[in-house]
């Protein structure tokens, strides 16, 4: 999923950070979403109103389904992660 023309590309997005658990190495990981409250509750949103993000390691959101803004590199790979919902772990 996603729209190929921006893979590699620097690009600005805005939504709601949902957190979510860290990379096995330890990077920060949180999932940017169109909607305040999307991934709180079954069933996730569509993979194509998600966007996985690695954090910086000296930022992590204030609280849940905070507001932001993000500048960065954007690649187009298709995953299956697990998501932490209120309900329990979603693929």
């Amino acid at each position: 999923m996603g729209t190929p023309q921006f893979d590699g590309q620097t690009i600005t997005l805005t939504g709601f950070v949902a957190p979510a658990p860290n990379d096995p190495d330890g990077q920060p990981v949180a999932y940017l979403v169109p909607e305040r409250g999307m991934c709180s509750h079954v069933p996730p949103p569509p993979p194509s109103q998600m966007i996985r993000v690695r954090l910086k390691k000296d930022w992590t959101p204030n609280y849940v389904h905070q507001p932001i803004r993000l500048t960065g590199k954007i690649t187009i790979d298709a995953t299956e992660q697990a998501i932490v919902v209120m309900d329990g772990l979603e693929p």
